[in-house]
């Protein structure tokens, strides 16, 4: 492979013109984007003429973006892509706060999200059914198992009731002491 345009895009199996296209959607739909599965169906108005993945017996192009980024950014636009970017760094927020020993209970599930998303360059359709469904329920299930996690030290000493709930045994009992005077 050559460093030159038509190598790279032959290596990139074709998707350079759809991450063209993808561009153009994207800056002529910058907040919202062009809408959620409306990709394919607005290709066509922002594809050069001689974009292989045009079809003009059906008025369509590519199905997706074929890269998670300007999908969101296309589909959604920056409102889309920075609930992405957010969600992202929440989850990682998430596994950082737990203790060394829990990571492992939640580490199956963000594998599988890690590799549902990566590469970055060849992955399904997000919103596509059983593909967004998938996700969301592998998401599911981490929140729900992170949230069975203990924080690490320091951690709960920073949110502070956590560290007065786990001394005293239970919410209940806390406000118990508390009356008590201990």
């Amino acid at each position: 492979v050559h460093g030159d345009s038509a190598s790279i895009d032959f290596a990139l199996a074709n998707r350079l013109p759809i991450w063209s296209t993808s561009i153009h959607m994207a800056v002529a739909h910058p907040v919202n984007g062009v809408g959620i599965r409306s990709f394919r169906f607005a290709y066509p108005d922002y594809a050069a003429a001689d974009d292989p993945w045009l079809t003009y017996e059906q008025n369509r192009g590519a199905a997706h973006a074929h890269q998670i980024i300007l999908e969101f950014l296309t589909e959604t636009g920056v409102i889309g892509l920075g609930g992405l970017l957010l969600g992202v760094l929440l989850v990682i927020r998430s596994f950082r706060l737990i203790r060394q020993t829990d990571r492992y209970n939640v580490w199956p599930y963000l594998l599988a999200l890690l590799a549902m998303t990566f590469p970055l360059n060849s992955h399904l359709a997000f919103y596509s059914t059983y593909w967004s469904v998938l996700l969301w329920w592998l998401l599911m299930c981490y929140c729900a198992r992170i949230g069975d996690c203990e924080l690490k030290a320091d951690e709960r000493q920073a949110v502070g009731i956590h560290n007065h709930i786990q001394q005293c045994g239970n919410p209940a009992r806390l406000s118990e002491q508390r009356s008590l005077g201990g």
